[in-house]
C-alpha cells in the first residue's frame, strides 16, 4: 500500500495501523488547540470541575501528536539518501495556498482587505512546516551518517541525544519553572528548550524514529500489545500528575515522558497488522487537517462549550474533531486534483543526492 509524507505526497509502503495513527494524531492536534487556542482563549481557559479534568486528561493523552508525526517520518524515511525538492516545494505551496484561501475568506466575511496581511498570507508562515522542511533537507545526511555507525554506536548516539536534549534540558526548564535563574545552562538555547518548538526537537524525534525502525523487530518481540497499551496509559497518567504540579514543563514536546508517549504509540500501532483502503485513503489528509483547523477553531464559542455538561462537552469535541477532519479530507483531494492538473509530471522532480 502507498502512503503519504507530511504534504500528502506518495511515499514508501506503510501499514494501515500506522496510517490510522496518523489520522488520530491529526485529530489530536485539533483537541490540543481546542483546549488552548493559539492567540486566544480555549476550552481549558473556561472549564471547571469534571469538564476541566476531562479536558486535561485529553491534553495529556494528545500532547505527543506532533512528536508522533516526526517519529513516523524518521521510522519510514530512515533509509532515504535523496532530498526530494519537488515534494518539499509542494509542502510549502500547499501551506501558502491554504493560508491564502483562508485569508480571502476572512476578507469576504469582514468586507475588508488589508494588503499587508494579504502579502503575509502569501508566505508559508507555519512553525511546523518550516522546521519540517528544514529537517527533510537534513534527513538524508542524518540517514547516511547513521548507516555508517554500528548498532551499538547508534544506540549510544540516541541515548546521548535523548539525555542532552530531553532529560537534561527538561531539568533546566523545571528549575526555571520553580523560580531559579538558569539562563544559559540549557544545551538547546539561551532560553531553555523553548517547549520543544525547535529544530533540535524535530531532529531528535526523527533520530528516534530512524533508530526505532532499525530496532523494530526486536522491540516487537520484547513488547506485547497489552504491555504497550498499559505503558501508554501509565505514561499519560504520569504526564497528568506532572501537569498538576508543574503545568508548564509537563506539556512541552521535549518532555521525556511526552517523547516516550509518542514512541509507545508508534510501536503499539506498528503491531496492528491489517489493511484498510478507507484508512489509507483518508490518512493523507492529516497534513491538510493540520493546516486548516487553525482557521476554523477561532469561530467556536469555547466559553459556552466548556459550560455544558460533561457528556455534551465530549460529544461536541467529537463532532468538532470528526467534522474538521472530514473537511480536511475534502480539501486534500481537491488539492490533489488541482495539483495533478497543474503538475501532471509523475516523476520525482529535482532530487539532491546525499551521497
Amino acid at each position: 500500500m502507498k502512503t503519504q509524507n507530511a504534504s500528502g505526497q506518495t511515499g514508501a509502503v506503510r501499514q494501515s495501523g500506522v496510517e490510522l495513527l496518523r489520522i488520530l494524531a491529526g485529530m489530536a492536534v485539533i483537541i490540543l488547540h481546542v483546549n488552548f487556542l493559539p492567540g486566544g482563549k480555549g476550552a481549558l481557559d473556561y472549564a471547571v470541575g469534571l469538564n476541566r479534568t476531562f479536558l486535561n486528561a485529553l491534553e495529556c493523552l494528545c500532547i505527543c501528536a506532533v512528536n508522533v508525526f516526526l517519529l513516523i517520518s524518521g521510522f519510514f524515511g530512515s533509509h532515504s539518501k535523496k532530498i526530494k525538492v519537488k515534494k518539499l516545494g509542494m509542502i510549502l505551496l500547499q501551506t501558502i495556498l491554504f493560508r491564502l484561501v483562508a485569508h480571502l475568506g476572512y476578507c469576504v466575511l469582514s468586507r475588508e482587505i488589508v494588503f499587508s496581511k494579504l502579502l503575509l498570507a502569501m508566505l508559508p508562515i507555519n512553525y511546523y512546516v518550516i522546521l519540517y522542511v528544514a529537517l527533510m533537507l537534513l534527513s538524508p545526511f542524518i540517514n547516511a551518517a547513521l548507516e555508517r555507525l554500528s548498532n551499538a554506536a547508534q544506540r549510544r548516539l540516541v541515548i546521548i541525544c535523548f539525555l542532552l536534549f530531553s532529560v537534561f534540558s527538561t531539568l533546566v526548564d523545571i528549575g526555571e519553572e520553580l523560580g531559579l535563574t538558569l539562563s544559559g545552562l540549557s544545551p538547546i538555547s539561551l532560553n531553555g528548550s523553548v517547549e520543544g518548538y525547535t529544530i533540535v526537537q524535530f531532529a531528535l524525534m526523527y533520530l528516534l524514529g530512524a533508530w526505532l525502525s532499525r530496532e523494530a523487530d526486536d522491540l516487537r518481540k520484547a513488547m506485547s500489545t497489552p504491555l504497550l497499551s498499559v505503558g501508554l496509559a501509565v505514561t499519560a497518567l504520569l504526564i497528568y500528575l506532572w501537569n498538576a504540579l508543574l503545568p508548564k514543563t509537563s506539556l512541552m514536546y521535549s518532555n521525556p515522558l511526552v517523547i516516550l508517549e509518542a514512541c509507545l504509540a508508534l510501536l503499539l500501532f506498528c503491531r496492528m497488522r491489517f489493511h484498510s483502503k478507507w484508512v489509507n485513503m483518508i490518512a493523507p489528509a492529516s497534513f491538510s487537517c493540520y493546516l486548516i483547523h487553525e482557521y476554523i477553531l477561532p469561530f467556536l464559542n469555547y466559553e459556552q462549550i466548556s459550560a455544558n455538561p460533561l457528556m455534551f462537552l465530549a460529544g461536541t469535541m467529537l463532532l468538532v474533531v470528526v467534522g474538521i477532519y472530514a473537511l480536511s479530507v475534502v480539501a486534500y483531494y481537491v488539492w490533489s486534483w488541482v495539483t495533478g492538473k497543474l503538475f501532471p509530471d509523475k516523476t520525482e522532480g529535482w532530487i539532491i543526492n546525499a551521497e
